[in-house]
């Protein structure tokens, strides 16, 4: 059944949903419009329901991380590479591209023909 409701109102119950997760705004809605059944609609009781339903779609903050420049150490900073294959070469023969695995110091199998 619709609900009648004021421009300002209206605007109260958008606000409201547009602080939450947009997953959550859809379901937020739903249950004002149930919280609002069978009550009289005057700005107090959609300024509870709100702030009653509100409640149920609260979700924590997401963990505060420090600026680059405020950490102790920068995460860019890391200890020596632990990689274990060699390098991989790519080589271009005749319009067609090999990979080749190369050791230092060894050459290309088929570099002459380039």
């Amino acid at each position: 059944m619709p609900i009648p409701l004021s421009q300002p109102q209206f605007l109260a119950i958008a606000n409201a949903a547009a602080a939450l997760f947009p997953g959550d705004r859809d379901p937020f809605i739903a249950a004002l419009a149930a919280a609002l059944e069978g009550q009289p609609i005057g700005d107090g009781t959609i300024g509870r329901a709100i702030r009653d339903v509100q409640c149920r779609f609260d979700r924590p903050e997401p963990e505060h991380m420090p600026g680059r420049w405020q950490r102790d150490k920068p995460r860019f900073e890391r200890g020596p590479s632990t990689r274990s294959r060699p390098a991989r070469h790519v080589v271009l023969v005749r319009g067609s591209v090999a990979a080749h695995a190369r050791a230092p110091g060894a050459s290309f199998p088929c570099a002459s023909r380039l």
